[in-house]
């Protein structure tokens, strides 16, 4: 189990499904995100993608995020999502969608939305980067920050004309980037 680390569902024990599929931010990545992250979270509406157990957009909800977004593909980790939700009785401030990461954002734009916070923590394996931002950028607004974790062996490429890196964070082999549209 993992727990909320701050907010109004501080202390609040989130579910983990079993195996090695998922891999949740540790809460001192965590609290150091929603460190630097600061004052921006109050209000934001949030983009949780590779959502997983929910637990990055849950704790932008939890500190004061008034709607959160999650995108997450593989059914059995969609089910503890909604749970997950449910435990914090967040539901009327949440959607979700279980749906590949593309196919979700593509949904999001059709809709003609835009998010002040959009969370990234895709398996390691997966190699995204520029391909993400190209997408994510129709979701964005000059305000939005993307914060993008990785494993700290691998580069992060992106669109540098689109996205400034605006601060980069290393916990042991996590890496947690920042960014935001020019």
């Amino acid at each position: 189990m993992i727990r909320i680390t701050g907010g109004r569902f501080k202390g609040r024990r989130l579910l983990v499904p079993g195996g090695k599929k998922v891999r949740p931010t540790t809460e001192r990545v965590r609290e150091s995100i929603f460190s630097i992250i600061g004052d921006r979270v109050q209000g934001a509406r949030v983009l949780d993608v590779f959502a997983g157990t929910g637990v990055l957009g849950l704790e932008a909800l939890s500190r004061g995020a008034v709607h959160a977004v999650f995108i997450e593909r593989n059914p059995r980790v969609f089910s503890v999502l909604k749970q997950n939700i449910a435990l914090c009785n967040a539901e009327k401030e949440s959607e979700v969608y279980c749906l590949d990461w593309l196919k979700g954002v593509k949904k999001l734009f059709e809709r003609g939305l835009a998010f002040d916070l959009i969370f990234a923590d895709p398996p390691y394996d997966l190699h995204l980067g520029r391909r993400f931002f190209e997408n994510v950028r129709e979701l964005s607004h000059p305000e939005t920050i993307v914060v993008f974790e990785r494993s700290a062996g691998r580069s992060i490429e992106f669109e540098e004309d689109k996205w400034k890196l605006i601060r980069v964070r290393k916990y042991g082999e996590t890496v947690i980037d920042f960014f935001g549209p020019l």
